[in-house]
């Protein structure tokens, strides 16, 4: 379920900001769905595999939260 809604997030941030890659959509598309199963399953995915899928999502989440990307919206 919340890969359906992790791709529907993706597409609609892309609708609002075309310039966005499709991987930093897709990573910002998991930012309210990380304590799901399905993200759990990713992270466990990495510590067996090292593949770094998780923390990749987790380093495009937090570059755009902190302003390394992205447009400040000038909100506080």
């Amino acid at each position: 379920m919340a890969e359906s809604y992790r791709q529907k997030i993706a597409e609609g941030l892309k609708e609002l900001f075309p310039a966005l890659s499709d991987t930093e959509a897709s990573a910002l598309g998991w930012e309210g769905l990380v304590k799901t199963y399905q993200f759990t399953s990713i992270q466990v995915k990495d510590l067996q595999n090292y593949t770094g899928t998780a923390l990749n999502i987790m380093k495009i989440i937090v570059a755009y939260q902190i302003g390394q990307k992205g447009t400040p919206s000038g909100c506080k």
